[in-house]
């Protein structure tokens, strides 16, 4: 369905993908490495040695027209590599396009401050959930692809979004579960206990 492109639609593609290789952003090493800047807030963020590399950062300039707007990280992996939930929810999408690929949608929910949250999942080789399904923090929901005419490699394009409905885009630095700038993995049998929302890492990283 998403490979099924005019030659246009591949000049396109193999456009971006000069670009991103000629700007360096996907010449990293597998784990453990954030492009650009690694700072959030003015304070560096930690990445666990067994976690995907991020490739572009979040870039909070949303509005519409701005340069260089990005509302999420990219994480970079392998075809086939594991997509976790970051957290407790319900399933809202399953879905696909011509430029985001096959994506899911998972609604998190309100917090105890009463902020809602949902999270995205771009770009996938396959999703592994249907619409309605109740998935917990750390569930296998799909694996890294690059479907999408966005995905000139493969990765992950993951948002977090705060709001009714769409909600808008925010860091998700700020949200990790071992707190902000600190990037959480997945650890089985660890007890999560805060009433603000906080997540795990959305690709498995290595153990």
């Amino acid at each position: 369905m998403f490979r099924s492109l005019s030659s246009r639609t591949l000049t396109l593609s193999t456009l971006l993908c000069l670009t991103l290789c000629l700007t360096g952003c996907i010449n990293l090493p597998p784990y453990g490495m954030i492009a650009g800047s690694n700072s959030y807030d003015g304070t560096t963020i930690v990445m666990p040695v067994g976690a995907p590399s991020i490739a572009r950062g979040f870039n909070g300039n949303t509005r519409v027209g701005a340069p260089n707007t990005h509302a999420g990280i990219d994480v970079v992996a392998t075809v086939g590599a594991v997509v976790l939930a970051v957290a407790p929810g319900e399933v809202t999408a399953v879905a696909g396009d011509l430029l985001s690929g096959k994506r899911i949608v998972i609604d998190h929910g309100k917090d105890r401050s009463g902020s809602i949250y949902s999270t995205r999942y771009f770009h996938l080789d396959s999703q592994l959930v249907k619409i309605g399904d109740q998935v917990k923090r750390g569930q296998i929901i799909g694996r890294v692809g690059d479907t999408g005419l966005l995905a000139p490699y493969p990765h992950l394009h993951f948002e977090l979004h705060r709001g009714y409905g769409f909600g808008h885009a925010v860091n998700p630095h700020e949200y990790w579960l071992d707190g902000p700038g600190i990037v959480t993995c997945f650890m089985p049998y660890t007890s999560v206990q805060t009433s603000q929302f906080r997540m795990i890492y959305p690709v498995k990283c290595l153990q």
